[in-house]
């Protein structure tokens, strides 16, 4: 696993608790602390983080030595820091960022397709850093599709009313809960039915356009 310096802005801590980190500060002094109890943000003092990297050989005595916490945490900072932060938050709270209104929006094959892209994308790369960077962004895009799938699974507190009536489909998103089972008629008079998120609910004028469905149940 690549051990490169990463570059901070100030923030929260980007690691998860009992993780040890080495570290520079603005006054130039390098030092290997559990990340969970340094200071994060930003004063514009000295003490400032302003370089970190996830120390090679963890305490044995770690509440995170699992193998894959340095994954996982490595995952997160690729979001949370550098270009990740750039290009995916920018400032911007992750919960607020553009990734959850697409998916509200294109449904959560958008995120699993996106870490499925990652993956293909990471076989055809000889250079390691380079691989490892789309192999953690597949980990990152797929821990988006949980959340997501998670979140529509806890607003389905009250099932749709079941209704036998056709109902006429201009949509521009689909219009009931992810999960809910619908019966679907194609613009080329194909009918097919299953768990709403699995179909597209734009209209492009094309044989596959939805143009009426209705809830099963």
């Amino acid at each position: 696993m690549s051990n490169e310096w990463i570059e901070w802005d100030g923030g929260k801590c980007p690691v998860s608790d009992g993780i040890m980190v080495d570290f520079v500060m603005r006054n130039g002094q390098v030092d290997t602390w559990e990340g969970s109890d340094l200071r994060w943000n930003h004063e514009l003092s000295g003490g400032d983080i302003v370089r970190y990297r996830i120390c090679a050989e963890q305490s044995v005595t770690s509440t995170s030595a699992h193998p894959l916490s340095a994954i996982f945490d490595a995952a997160l900072a690729q979001v949370t820091s550098g270009k990740g932060k750039e290009r995916h938050g920018n400032g911007v709270e992750f919960m607020e960022q553009p990734w959850l209104s697409l998916a509200n929006t294109h449904g959560n094959g958008f995120l699993t397709g996106q870490a499925a892209k990652k993956l293909a994308e990471a076989q055809g790369m000889e250079e390691y850093d380079r691989w490892e960077r789309e192999m953690l962004g597949s980990i990152v895009y797929s821990t988006m599709a949980i959340i997501h799938r998670r979140m529509s699974a806890e607003n389905a507190n009250v099932p749709p009313k079941v209704d036998n009536e056709w109902i006429e489909c201009h949509c521009s998103k689909c219009p009931v809960d992810d999960f809910c089972e619908v019966e679907v008629k194609l613009r080329d008079g194909t009918v097919t039915s299953g768990a709403a998120m699995d179909f597209i609910w734009t209209n492009n004028g094309a044989n596959y356009d939805i143009i009426r469905y209705r809830i099963m149940r």
